[in-house]
């Protein structure tokens, strides 16, 4: 078994429906819907589908025969569907659907609401709904065809007491609408060493996942493959994509992989981004890469964060990151003197190891540490972005088979000032081959 080793850096620098209209078709034409025992249970259902209409199309003249053979299922892209009611004990929930969506929790004996978030530049909605007074047929049945202003309906009256409505809606885009197309957004993180994301909440993956990773490169299916690649700041950004189902791809690196990915869609004038346990997508592994399948919506923004979990493969680099005082004189310090006078955590100080595959950088923490995965053996170059008002004094490194405690004078290494040109620092070192570092 070859020898284990792990490599350490100390960095150290100075300082509401007017009316309902009741029309006939032919039934036949309607999907069927399922139906359960909710009913029986004291609750209503409430079944939907949502139809797209060519651009212009005149819903408010068209029989609904007309529309059902004019417009088409699913429309494209997901959209958000909303339910409310009267009744204050009921909380509501939204759903997102490119074709059927429903509820079977609706409260009897209350007035209810169901509303869409209408795209940008799309024309209030027509709805025709079939209430059932039994959710297994017979009783009274009644058909409405109406537009739902503001992208809201209401269902009132006698018939909140009925157990079945199916309610189809049809969508048109105005004429001189020009679609803009989506927006997606990745934030790319990295969890601790040896850190397991499975069935963790959220709040705990933020809390073991706080590096970001830059350098890691992302393709869409529908986007002509254009390449992003994540920055500093562990980001990447697809705009125009057109809307429809949607592959974001992560193109495989030799240093970590995703374990976990939440994707949240919402109007693009809306920057508050909260994600929720049921926002998670499954991640699959394909020939060189990683995906999880979304959907882009005209007008919106899907939002995603990646958690990527370390591959052992490579050295790993740990970095601390120490503040010495203004005029700190380190010709003539000795380590102990560095030790008893550098002590407050540097925070903020992005580190990079600069080679292929990207990815292999990490910012300082409040506790002045950073951690760089997947590192080849071998010589490389570790580069820190200057800091305003702040200079490099001095560092150390070290690497062995196992951790040492505490620094050495013979760990201090030479390192190059190129900041007036890249600015950077450089420190060039040699780590010794080996697994598991």
């Amino acid at each position: 078994m070859k020898a284990r080793h792990t490599l350490i850096l100390r960095s150290l620098s100075s300082a509401p429906i007017v009316a309902m209209v009741v029309v006939t078709m032919i039934l036949g034409v309607l999907p069927s819907l399922p139906a359960d025992d909710a009913a029986a249970q004291g609750a209503g259902q409430y079944y939907g589908s949502k139809y797209q209409c060519p651009p212009g199309y005149d819903l408010e003249h068209s029989s609904v025969d007309d529309a059902f053979a004019n417009c088409t299922l699913p429309v494209e892209g997901p959209l958000t569907f909303t339910i409310r009611s009267d009744d204050p004990s009921y909380q509501g929930s939204s759903q997102q659907s490119s074709g059927q969506f429903g509820w079977t929790d609706v409260p009897f004996g209350s007035r209810y609401f169901v509303a869409e978030t209408l795209p940008p530049g799309y024309l209030e909605p027509w709805v025709y709904c079939e209430i059932s007074q039994f959710a297994a047929g017979g009783g009274d049945f009644r058909t409405f065809y109406f537009q739902a202003p503001g992208g809201e309906m209401f269902v009132a009256g006698d018939l909140v007491n009925y157990e079945m409505t199916s309610c189809y809606w049809f969508n048109v885009a105005a004429e001189d609408h020009q679609a803009t197309g989506s927006t997606i957004s990745i934030e790319k993180r990295l969890c601790d060493e040896d850190y397991d994301p499975v069935a963790k909440s959220l709040d705990d993956l933020y809390q073991h996942c706080d590096a970001f990773l830059s350098g890691v490169k992302y393709t869409l299916n529908n986007d002509g493959n254009t390449e992003r690649e994540t920055d500093q700041n562990g980001h990447a950004t697809f705009e125009g994509v057109k809307a429809g189902d949607t592959r974001i791809r992560e193109l495989k690196a030799p240093s970590y992989q995703p374990a976990r990915v939440f994707c949240q869609t919402h109007p693009s004038a809306d920057p508050n981004v909260v994600y929720e346990q049921q926002n998670e997508l499954p991640v699959t592994e394909e020939e060189g890469a990683w995906y999880v399948d979304t959907a882009a919506i005209e007008g919106n923004k899907v939002d995603c964060v990646w958690f990527n979990v370390p591959l052992h493969e490579g050295a790993t680099l740990y970095i601390q990151k120490k503040l010495c005082p203004q005029g700190f004189d380190f010709s003539a310090a000795t380590i102990g003197d560095i030790d008893a006078n550098c002590t407050s955590p540097h925070e903020g100080v992005y580190f990079e190891v600069p080679f292929n595959s990207g990815g292999h950088n990490d910012t300082t923490n409040d506790e002045g540490e950073a951690r760089i995965t997947g590192l080849p053996w071998g010589p490389i170059e570790i580069h820190e972005q200057s800091t305003p008002g702040h200079s490099l004094g001095a560092v150390y490194c070290f690497s062995s088979e196992d951790p040492k405690e505490g620094f050495e004078s013979d760990d201090l290494v030479p390192f190059k000032d190129d900041t007036s040109q890249s600015g950077y620092y450089g420190v060039h070192y040699d780590i010794p081959e080996g697994h598991d570092l």
